[in-house]
């Protein structure tokens, strides 16, 4: 099991940091900070799409 954790820490990572960024589009009034989440957020996924062409072995 912790293997498997250990073997997936980048998904764990982004998984993180696109929940701060949710949290902190959804929680805050003022749009400045509105827009910072957003942009935490859209760059979680972006290290999401990276991860994934991530070649084993190469």
């Amino acid at each position: 099991m912790i293997e498997y954790i250990l073997g997936h820490i980048n998904y764990w990572f982004i998984i993180a940091v696109m929940m701060v960024g949710l949290y902190t589009l959804i929680s805050r009034a003022n749009l400045i900070k509105k827009l910072a989440g957003l942009a935490i957020f859209q760059t979680a996924v972006i290290l999401f799409y990276v991860s994934l062409g991530k070649v084993t072995g190469g």
